[in-house]
């Protein structure tokens, strides 16, 4: 264990990733905050200040990853949303393929 706080262990990560999602905003300014901070950083000399570096990146690259995938969550329900209203279904059936239930529309009857 070393006492400098800059050093981030793959531990550490897990558990920053497993935490619970902050809002979307929340995480775009972490991800703004964490840019800041990579730029911040002095030039890498030595293999341990690349392997700093490295890890930094790598958790502004989950969290990019985290921050995007919210965004196209949002996007593909909000797609969702709009077609039901657009195509409201008449009934549900039970698909043969997946055993969900499908909505059927007026026009698929």
């Amino acid at each position: 264990v070393t006492s400098d706080p800059n050093i981030v262990n793959r531990k550490t990560i897990d558990i920053i990733m497993l935490s619970s999602t902050p809002p979307p905003q929340q995480l775009k300014d972490e991800i703004e905050e964490k840019k800041r901070f990579i730029s911040a950083l002095p030039p890498c000399c030595d293999d341990s200040a690349k392997a700093i570096k490295a890890k930094h990146f790598e958790i502004l690259a989950r969290k990019e990853e985290k921050y995007e995938l919210i965004l196209e969550s949002q996007r593909v329900a909000a797609v969702v949303r709009e077609h039901a209203e657009l195509h409201p279904s008449a009934s549900t059936k039970e698909c043969p393929i997946c055993l969900e239930d499908i909505r059927i529309t007026e026009r698929d009857l």
